[in-house]
């Protein structure tokens, strides 16, 4: 990636990447380190903790013990992408990183769910869409049909009979709703909405 002026930015090199960290540290301490915004401030508050109690003297060898298992089985920070510059903003590449490792071992790619995700990836990267807590977009074939708007103000109602009109002017796609801010990814293949039956069923 270039900067304004033409140059390549800066690339992450310290640190260990996401395959590395999975061959030293159970999986789902990994995945804590991806997912979590605040993760090693979260996990150097925890170290601390335990160093607190041992210095009043408050369960010495088990906080010890609490300390050696954190060190041992837990990265020490988030992993670094080689394949993204250093120079985005760090809640930014938090999210770019997390959107890349929720959907690299997934076998059963949706193409509509992949336009979304490489379009969503592309504005993250050109610093048009940014991390804003309680904001959302909405995207549908690749393309910003929606937002940036308040999360809480998002109604499946609101989205759902745009489709047919988004799928006129767009053609066939998928519904992607970008909510950055969240800790989990919800991987949509299809907007779901509940029939006059009460059952569910896929909007496709």
């Amino acid at each position: 990636m270039t900067d304004s002026n033409g140059t390549t930015a800066p690339r992450q090199s310290t640190g260990l990447t996401v395959d590395k960290m999975l061959a030293i540290y159970p999986r789902e301490h990994v995945e804590d380190a991806i997912y979590d915004r605040n993760y090693e401030a979260g996990r150097n508050r925890t170290l601390q903790r335990f160093k607190d109690l041992i210095a009043q003297g408050v369960n010495v060898e088990s906080c010890t013990k609490g300390i050696q298992e954190v060190m041992q089985t837990t990265p020490p920070s988030p992993p670094v992408d080689p394949d993204e510059p250093n120079d985005l903003d760090p809640d930014v590449l938090w999210r770019i990183k997390m959107l890349k490792y929720a959907y690299r071992e997934d076998c059963d790619h949706d193409p509509g769910q992949l336009v979304n995700l490489n379009a969503v990836l592309d504005a993250y990267h050109r610093r048009d869409l940014k991390v804003v807590d309680n904001e959302a977009t909405v995207w549908f074939a690749g393309k910003l049909t929606m937002g940036p708007l308040p999360d809480a103000e998002l109604k499946i109602a609101d989205y759902v009979d745009k489709i047919p009109a988004w799928r006129e002017k767009y053609g066939a796609g998928r519904v992607w709703i970008e909510r950055p801010a969240k800790r989990h990814i919800q991987k949509l293949n299809s907007t779901v909405i509940p029939p006059s039956d009460g059952r569910l069923q896929d909007v496709p």
